[in-house]
């Protein structure tokens, strides 16, 4: 009769784990990306509350300048901190800037660096009435920190009082 001997091989788990770890990973991608889906719907932009304002959450304007639209990005998605915040923006151009006509010396307001290139959040969806190379003024909420969804931006929309973009003629 044959004897049956069994040695004592230990089973590499290398492998097991690494699939397991695998599973878990694209499972909690799968779950990320489904919660974006559903939960990930545009957020209105955060706008500090002022005192007196007649609206409330919305900004004073702090900035106006002029300059020269360079580019365009119709439906521009802006990211703040986190992935399911964000905004789609109808237009954000570039504005080549020339010239700082007015900045807030309201207490609190965000601090203008007087940029030569100003990205503006422009959040009305007529924007077709202006072109490239068009000379422009703006004026709108300078969101000057980092982290959120209009991080860098000059700000102009329903919720910024008295921001507007108009064109400039050119003899002035």
């Amino acid at each position: 009769m044959g004897v049956l001997v069994v040695e004592d091989d230990a089973i590499d788990m290398k492998p097991i784990v690494a699939i397991i770890l695998l599973g878990i990973l694209s499972t909690a991608l799968a779950g990320t990306m489904a919660a974006e889906e559903f939960t990930g719907l545009p957020i209105r932009p955060y706008m500090p509350r002022h005192e007196g304002s007649p609206y409330g959450g919305t900004a004073n304007s702090t900035v106006t300048v002029r300059g020269i639209v360079s580019e365009t990005f119709p439906n521009y998605v802006t990211y703040g901190y986190g992935a399911l915040r964000y905004y789609v923006v109808p237009t954000l151009f570039v504005l080549n800037v020339t010239e700082t006509v007015w900045v807030s010396s309201e207490y609190g307001a965000p601090k203008w660096d007087y940029r030569a290139v100003a990205e503006v959040a422009y959040d009305y969806d007529d924007f077709s009435r202006f072109s490239l190379g068009q000379r422009v003024e703006v004026s709108g909420w300078w969101e000057g920190v980092i982290d959120t969804t209009f991080s860098m931006m000059l700000v102009v929309g329903p919720y910024v009082n008295d921001s507007y973009v108009q064109p400039v003629p050119s003899s002035s």
